[in-house]
C-alpha cells in the first residue's frame, strides 16, 4: 500500500511538472514533492525504540520528527528553523563544493547547501565532510529550487557543513531569497 500510494504521489508531481509553468502549477509541484518526502522521511527511519541513543519515546518537535530520534544539531547551527523537515539520508555522490547526491528511501535527489556557493572552488572539502557518510538534510522556506534540487542545510558528523564551507574559505556566501535563516550567521564566518 506504501508503494502504491508512493507512485500515486509521483505520478501527481510529474504531471503537474510536465503540465504547467505558473507559479501556482510549481506551488503544486513544490506540495507533492514535500508530501513524498515526508512519506520517505517516516518510511526511511529507525523507530525510537529502536534508537541507540533513545531512552523513551519523545513528542515530535525540534530533533524529533515522525517519533523518530534525529542526531542533535551543532551548537554553531542555531540559526537553522526548527519547524522544518528534516531528513537523515547517505551521500551518493559529490557534484561540486556547494551540491551533492543523496539517497533517500532508495532514490536519488539533488541536495544544494542554502546560503552558500563554491564557484570554481574544488570540491575536496566538501568531500572530506560528506562522502558516503549519512547526513541530516534541514529545509528551510523552500522545498525544491527551479532546477528541482533540494536546498539545504547540511549536518554530517556533528558538523554544521554549510557553516564549515565558509570557515574553510571553500564556499563563499550567497544569499538566496527566500532561504535566508542562517545568512547571518555564514556573513560571520566568512575569513
Amino acid at each position: 500500500m506504501k508503494t502504491k500510494t508512493f507512485l500515486t504521489l509521483a505520478l501527481a508531481a510529474l504531471l503537474l511538472a510536465a503540465c504547467g509553468s505558473g507559479q501556482a502549477d510549481q506551488d503544486a509541484v513544490n506540495t507533492q514533492v514535500a508530501l513524498l518526502m515526508e512519506q520517505q522521511n517516516a518510511e526511511n527511519q529507525v523507530p525510537i525504540e529502536e534508537a541507540p541513543e533513545a531512552t523513551q519515546p519523545a513528542q515530535d518537535g525540534p530533533g524529533v520528527q515522525g517519533g523518530v530520534l534525529l542526531p542533535p544539531l551543532p551548537s554553531d547551527a542555531g540559526c537553522v528553523p526548527n519547524s522544518t523537515l528534516r531528513v537523515l539520508a547517505t551521500v551518493t555522490e559529490i557534484v561540486t563544493g556547494d551540491a551533492i547526491m543523496v539517497r533517500i528511501e532508495g532514490r536519488e535527489w539533488e541536495v544544494r547547501y542554502i546560503g552558500i556557493d563554491s564557484g570554481d572552488l574544488p570540491t575536496d572539502v566538501n568531500a572530506q565532510l560528506v562522502a558516503g557518510k549519512e547526513v541530516m538534510l534541514i529545509s528551510d522556506e523552500q522545498d525544491t529550487d527551479e532546477w528541482g534540487r533540494l536546498p539545504r542545510y547540511v549536518v554530517a558528523d556533528g558538523v554544521f557543513v554549510n557553516l564549515e564551507l565558509v570557515r574553510r574559505g571553500a564556499a563563499f556566501v550567497s544569499a538566496e531569497e527566500p532561504n535566508t535563516a542562517c545568512d547571518n550567521a555564514f556573513a560571520q564566518a566568512a575569513p
